[in-house]
């Protein structure tokens, strides 16, 4: 009884593996497509730091512009 309800998930599984093999060529360029993308936004570390910085130094700016200024 057990071997064969054990035989039974195993074929569905192995079933339902076949089904979703054009799935998964389908979504294959997709997903390719999007791990370049994401990998040369992350490759490029030096970059990355120097828009954050810029971003940061301009968000400083704005706030010190909004601030009045200290009497003496």
């Amino acid at each position: 009884m057990k071997r064969e309800a054990s035989l039974l998930i195993h074929f569905t599984v192995f079933d339902h593996q076949e089904e979703d093999l054009p799935k998964k060529k389908e979504a294959e360029p997709v997903l390719v497509r999007l791990q370049r993308v994401s990998d040369a936004r992350h490759l490029d570390d030096f970059s990355l730091i120097k828009t954050l910085r810029a971003r940061m130094r301009s968000q400083k700016k704005r706030v010190a512009e909004k601030r009045p200024l200290p009497r003496k």
